[in-house]
């Protein structure tokens, strides 16, 4: 995301994921898969704003999927 998502509330974040998902034309599926990992990742990192992580969470929160729930990389 970029600088203008700091600051935002998650519910408006996976709007704004929605709405550029819209633009770009994805499927409602991929759309909805999207919103799914997000809202996982937030819970994951004990409902923190994404744009506060650095590369570190996002590195063990997939080394978490993979190793311990066993989801393809």
């Amino acid at each position: 995301m970029d600088g203008a998502t700091y600051g935002m509330s998650p519910s408006r974040l996976l709007l704004l994921v929605r709405d550029r998902a819209a633009v770009r034309r994805y499927s409602p599926r991929t759309t909805q898969a999207y919103v799914h990992w997000i809202v996982r990742y937030v819970r994951w990192n004990n409902l923190q704003h994404p744009a506060t992580f650095g590369g570190v969470q996002v590195r063990d929160f997939l080394t978490y999927l993979a190793c311990e729930r066993n989801v393809a990389a």
